[in-house]
């Protein structure tokens, strides 16, 4: 069955692909046929999942019915100093291949099925995300496979900041309200790994508010969920086992001047563990637009974890969209990690560089 799941997804995917691949000869012909035609509207880069998602990419394939896809391939170079001076070097390679169907029966209702591949096995697709929601007036319910409403998680780079191994993608149950257009509530609850029931009732839960300008120029976000542990990439950030009892708070800021903006996000664990140490990741990002097609950013970026993982970086990184559905990345990175002193093999330092190609159709 699991054979057979793949080889629909991946037939799915080849089709698309040779659909985009006809509709820009289409576009040219188009254009060169009749130029009276409204010209559409410019393509932008997306600061996460959720942005992308909103933007309503794909290819309509029913009036009820609409298919994206978004393809990723990156290769990315490092090279890391020892504490005792010695120099290690790597590279990672990733192709990571987003399939997504929205269906909206209906004006009030919509449902999201995301599949996505492995990143070392492309050939391996999993459903990421299953999501079905009503809304009846300033209300919105949710049900289903989703990430959470914890954090933002805006980033310019290809290289996600350390605070995204945070994010939170579980069975939930999310209702929503919007009091007015600049300003809504949402409360939810979600499934404990422990549970294989999928029973929410009295499981772990969290609360999201969010506040956005009436000339939509600036946007504040804070939450708080009860139970950091249910993380997808938990137990990278922590090695006990007691954050798995560990309330988290998130807040994010996000603010747009003329040709730039400026995006700041901080995690932090409202408990210290069992060594006394606390849990805290900041982001900042700064991102110039030089034209629709290209755009320069700069990141700080600073964790107080207690994993070897990034203590302190900072970044620059570029992209450039050749097409419209094709864009160019760049990144270099340096960081300073949290090394263990006793470990001459722990690393201290780190150069990273970054190169990237994205397809979204």
């Amino acid at each position: 069955m699991k054979k057979f799941h793949n080889k629909c997804v991946h037939g799915v995917l080849i089709l698309l692909l040779a659909n985009q691949w006809l509709s820009a000869e289409n576009v040219i012909a188009g254009e060169l046929a009749d130029k009276q035609e409204p010209a559409r509207e410019e393509r932008k880069f997306y600061r996460n999942q959720a942005e992308r998602r909103e933007a309503e990419l794909g290819y309509e394939a029913t009036d009820w019915l609409r298919i994206s896809t978004v393809f990723e391939a990156e290769a990315v170079l490092h090279k890391r100093e020892q504490m005792d001076g010695k120099i290690q070097s790597s590279s990672i390679s990733n192709l990571d291949v987003e399939l997504g169907f929205y269906l909206n029966p209906k004006d009030n209702l919509e449902a999201e099925l995301i599949f996505v591949t492995d990143q070392k096995n492309v050939r391996d697709v999993e459903l990421e995300e299953v999501i079905f929601s009503i809304d009846i007036e300033s209300w919105t319910l949710e049900f289903g496979k989703q990430t959470l409403p914890f954090s933002e998680f805006y980033s310019h780079f290809l290289t996600g900041a350390v605070l995204e191994n945070i994010e939170i993608i579980q069975w939930s149950l999310l209702l929503e309200y919007e009091f007015t257009d600049s300003f809504n509530v949402t409360t939810f609850v979600y499934q404990d790994s422990n549970d294989t029931d999928h029973e929410l009732a009295g499981k772990d839960w969290g609360i999201a508010l969010e506040w956005l300008s009436e000339d939509e120029t600036m946007q504040f976000t804070t939450s708080y969920v009860s139970d950091l542990g249910e993380a997808q990439d938990a137990d990278i950030l922590f090695t006990s086992n007691s954050a798995k009892s560990i309330s988290g708070s998130a807040l994010s800021l996000l603010i747009g001047f003329d040709n730039s903006e400026l995006s700041f996000e901080h995690i932090q664990a409202n408990e210290k563990l069992t060594n006394l140490r606390s849990i805290k990741m900041t982001n900042l990002e700064y991102a110039w637009f030089l034209s629709q097609n290209t755009q320069l950013a700069l990141r700080l970026e600073h964790n107080d974890i207690i994993s070897d993982l990034v203590n302190w970086r900072c970044g620059v990184a570029g992209k450039w969209r050749i097409a419209e559905y094709y864009a160019l990345s760049s990144e270099l990175f340096y960081a300073r990690l949290n090394g263990n002193t006793n470990d001459i093999r722990s690393i201290n330092k780190e150069v990273q560089i970054g190169f990237g190609l994205s397809i979204e159709y």
